[in-house]
């Protein structure tokens, strides 16, 4: 099963100022996202999709593969799906720009749930991580999902779901990541998609996913990473870099 992965690269960000090329170590968030994804020597193609000359610069610097596409897009996914047509692959992963240390266990486990799924029922496949500070649950730009009992989506919220009416001992709490797995024709079917009412309200891509009939599977990561939205992240980013370096010397 053929896979590409692309990463959205949007310069600007709101809470973060140029976030995708903020320093982590001696590299910007956006090197650390692509050299992380083809490491894994698991796709076909890695390439990164930005609307930015400066992004487009510090991955031609590299060697790597980048598509300047100077749109306004709504989301991620929508940056992806217009240059979709341009690679050859039966699966295409959306890594976020800012997800600069998600584990290839975390990858193959999305993949095999393709390579499992005999009668193609998945559209989609996404990355959640059990809440491990109990403070973050509220935090809304933390985004939750909650699933069935076969691992299937069933909402995403930027508040706590589900609602903790009491003390149930209930504490299977999940962050969504920032890594999708799409079939191609998924993938082009959203093409320019009309924004349904809870995505808008949530700002949520996901939402409109489900409200559209998609069904995602959600896989545990059980490797907790740090994506980059605001400051706090980043501090908290450059110390985890740091903690790896030590291990590795």
């Amino acid at each position: 099963m053929r896979a590409v992965c692309l990463i959205p690269a949007r310069l600007a960000s709101s809470r973060l100022p140029q976030k995708l090329l903020q320093t982590i170590g001696q590299k910007s968030i956006i090197e650390h996202t692509y050299l992380n994804a083809l490491k894994f020597d698991i796709f076909h193609k890695v390439a990164v999709v930005t609307d930015s000359i400066k992004i487009q610069k510090v991955i031609n610097d590299i060697g790597g593969e980048v598509i300047y596409k100077p749109l306004n897009y709504e989301c991620g996914t929508d940056r992806v799906a217009d240059v979709v047509d341009l690679f050859d692959g039966e699966i295409i992963f959306n890594i976020q720009g800012d997800e600069p240390f998600l584990s290839k266990s975390c990858i193959m486990d999305m993949l095999n749930e393709f390579k499992d799924d005999s009668n193609d029922d998945i559209d989609i496949v996404s990355s959640m991580v059990l809440f491990e500070d109990g403070r973050e649950i509220e935090n809304p730009n933390n985004v939750k999902v909650v699933t069935d009992i076969y691992s299937n989506a069933l909402y995403f919220s930027r508040s706590v779901i589900p609602y903790r009416r009491g003390k149930t001992g209930f504490n299977a709490f999940y962050k969504h990541q920032g890594v999708y797995g799409f079939r191609k024709a998924t993938l082009q079917d959203l093409k320019d998609r009309p924004r349904s009412p809870l995505e808008n309200e949530e700002k949520i891509e996901a939402i409109g996913f489900l409200e559209i009939g998609m069904k995602i599977r959600m896989v545990i990561n059980n490797t907790n990473t740090i994506g980059i939205d605001t400051p706090e992240d980043l501090i908290r980013a450059r110390e985890f870099y740091q903690k790896i370096n030590k291990r590795l010397s």
